[in-house]
Parts: structure tokens; C-alpha cells; sequence
């Protein structure tokens, strides 16, 4: 099993890696083993077992990715991508927000959830987790208002499940407001990581 040393080395060198792309390959293969060198070292002075403070602190020490790689590429800043940059996890938190609020709100969270599964700042196990939560939300509050049994005369059914007629507007609101709910916990998950590709 991966060690949380090892995965917070790996995220800080596949970022750092992203923002020297304009570097000659030479250049940014010498700088990212001369950066994995130091994070072998400075991991291993805390022995087998590090608290996920203490690796948080030798990131910290380090230093932010976009400032090494702005002191490799001097005359350029890093190009982050446009889906890496430190404020889409919000903005798909705000698309969300505004499918409650706007007549387009359907498309917006559409956009919202495509923004998502295409970001690297999210790994497959969260893209996986966090797809299951927007599908299983609206299942949950339905059998939520689901709470009366009545008869249907259109067909020869004895019965099916339907809201309520009180529940139903509660209904249309509350499975936007939950994929919204499920957004910031993505959003949150996502500004935790010991990264530094703010846009």
C-alpha cells in the first residue's frame, strides 16, 4: 500500500511536472530527480511511518511547484491547464448552485459535472465516488418522500409509490441543493491537496 509520503511526493512532482512542460525534456527530467532526490531524503529522516503532518510540512518546506518551476522558466510563468487551476472546484460548486437558481440550471449542472470528471485535481476514486453520490442523491430522496401508497386507475396495478402532493415541490429541491452539497465536499476534498496550481 502506498504511503501517504509517497502519494503527497508523487502529486507535488506530477504537478511540478504539468508546469515544465515548456522546458527542454533534458531540463525538466534533471529538475524532477533532483526534486524526487530531495523528498527521498527529507521523508526518510522521518522515518517508516510519517504523520500526515510532518509530510505536509516537507512539501511545505519545499516550497511551492509553480515557484521552482517559475525559477526554471524565467522568462515564463508555469502554464497551469485550465482544468488544474485552484478555482474549478469551486466554480463546479457555483454551476451547481445555479441549476437551483436559474431556468438554465439543468445545463449548468450538466457543465458542472463534465468540468469534474475532466479535472486532474481529482483522482479516479474520487471521479468514481463522487459520480455515484450525484446518481444516487436523487434516489435517495425520493424513497426519502416516498411516503404514501396510492392507487393508480390507469392501470391494473394495485398500486405504485409516488410523493406526496405536499412532498413533491420539496422534492425538486432538494436533489439540486444535494448534488450542490456533493459539490463542496468535492471542491473542499480537492483545495486540501498539498498542491500549488492556483490560476
Amino acid at each position: 500500500m502506498e504511503s501517504a509520503a509517497e502519494r503527497a511526493a508523487t502529486r507535488y512532482l506530477d504537478d511540478l511536472g504539468r508546469m515544465l512542460t515548456p522546458a527542454f525534456p533534458v531540463q525538466r527530467a534533471e529538475v524532477l530527480a533532483q526534486i524526487r532526490e530531495h523528498l527521498d531524503e527529507a521523508f526518510a529522516e522521518l522515518g517508516p511511518d510519517p504523520t500526515e503532518a510532518q509530510v505536509r510540512q516537507v512539501i511545505a518546506d519545499l516550497g511551492p511547484a509553480e515557484q521552482i518551476a517559475a525559477d526554471v522558466l524565467p522568462s515564463a510563468l508555469p502554464t497551469v491547464p485550465l482544468l488544474a487551476r485552484g478555482w474549478l472546484p469551486w466554480g463546479v460548486a457555483g454551476l451547481m448552485a445555479l441549476g437551483i437558481a436559474t431556468p438554465l440550471g439543468g445545463l449548468a449542472m450538466i457543465l458542472g459535472l463534465v468540468l469534474f470528471l475532466a479535472s486532474p485535481l481529482w483522482d479516479r476514486g474520487w471521479k468514481i465516488g463522487g459520480a455515484v453520490a450525484y446518481a444516487l442523491v436523487p434516489l435517495v430522496v425520493w424513497g426519502a418522500t416516498t411516503i404514501t401508497t396510492v392507487a393508480d386507475p390507469s392501470t391494473e396495478t394495485p398500486s405504485v409509490l409516488l410523493p406526496s402532493a405536499f412532498l413533491l415541490p420539496w422534492l425538486i429541491v432538494l436533489v439540486p441543493l444535494g448534488w450542490v452539497a456533493v459539490a463542496i465536499v468535492l471542491a473542499v476534498r480537492a483545495s486540501r491537496r498539498p498542491r500549488a496550481t492556483q490560476g
